[in-house]
């Protein structure tokens, strides 16, 4: 299991933005910036999570991911506060704003890294590290699992990647502190929704 769709009264709790366009300008095929998350969520919506015993992480992602692109396989790393110790990335709630396509996890047969990527995040001494892998030539990336909904948490701590069709696709990526393994943090995840 690498998501679950969450209710749609979640999406209660987001600020909504006009200029989506703006805020992430596409440079390549698949591109994010760093915002803080009080930009994207109301305060009625952190004293939910925070009432629900989860803590979202101060600075979220802004991902575009332009048609007809396969993003590049990656592991999301750390966030790396140059103030206290670093912090495991294994999940997200991710929030599909405009657009849609596919969120998938994938087996790379072969591939090389370019190591660690790491962005500063403006405004704070946070530091994020993605590792991005390459697939090498005449090797084959096998997809395990895809996630096409629009509200979800999903694992990021493993290999995934954007594919994308007829439109550019819009996602909010907010990061949790859940210092457990994806299974764990999943099973609570339903509890407080009250999944099955």
């Amino acid at each position: 299991m690498n998501y679950i769709n969450l209710p749609s009264y979640v999406r209660d709790f987001l600020i909504t933005h006009d200029n989506l366009s703006e805020l992430v300008p596409v440079v390549n095929g698949h591109s994010g910036l760093f915002y803080p998350t009080t930009k994207f969520i109301t305060s009625a919506g952190f004293d939910w999570f925070n009432q629900h015993g989860i803590e979202l992480r101060p600075n979220c992602l802004l991902f575009r991911a332009r048609c007809n692109t396969e993003g590049p396989a990656h592991i999301d790393g750390t966030s790396l506060d140059l103030e206290s110790q670093p912090i495991p990335h294994v999940c997200a709630f991710n929030f599909v704003l405009e657009g849609h396509g596919e969120m998938q996890w994938v087996e790379v047969d072969e591939y090389t890294t370019n190591g660690d990527f790491k962005h500063n995040v403006p405004g704070t001494t946070t530091r994020a590290a993605v590792q991005i892998v390459k697939q090498v030539p005449g090797s084959k990336i096998t997809v395990l699992d895809t996630w096409t909904g629009d509200t979800g948490f999903v694992r990021i701590e493993t290999f995934h990647r954007i594919v994308t069709t007829d439109v550019d696709r819009v996602c909010l990526s907010v990061r949790a502190c859940f210092p457990l393994p994806f299974e764990e943090a999943a099973k609570q995840v339903r509890e407080i929704f009250q999944l099955k």
